[in-house]
């Protein structure tokens, strides 16, 4: 509200206000009628810029190492993930498995034993 009001009608504003205001977004320079748009800029600039961009950067050496320790535990979760053809996969390379379901493999397909009986 204080900036708005500087933008509006600058001598109007509180001087100690916006000393204040302008201290807590670590502004070092006296903000005058003349000076006080460009001081606005270099405010913008810094909160939504430059300090997310630090933050960028630290973060980014803490999860470029866990990016491959993410790709794995990706990895190994679409593999655990079932699915028709990684179930019939399992069944056609391990037999056994087939058998302790009561399925017999036919050429026409999967049927179950007591089903083959007949």
């Amino acid at each position: 509200m204080v900036f708005e009001s500087c933008r509006s009608d600058f001598q109007s504003v509180d001087g100690e206000e916006l000393l204040e205001i302008m201290d807590l977004h670590n502004c070092r320079r006296v903000p005058t009628a003349d000076n006080f748009e460009l001081l606005l800029e270099e405010l913008a600039h810094q909160k939504l810029i430059q300090e997310p961009a630090f933050v960028i950067k630290q973060w980014s050496t803490v999860l470029s190492r866990l990016r491959s320790e993410m790709e794995s535990i990706t990895a190994a979760h679409e593999n655990l993930q079932p699915t028709l053809r990684k179930d019939l996969i399992c069944f056609f390379e391990k037999p056994s498995v087939l058998a302790s379901l009561n399925f017999k493999v036919f050429r026409d397909g999967l049927l179950p034993t007591h089903a083959a009986a007949t």
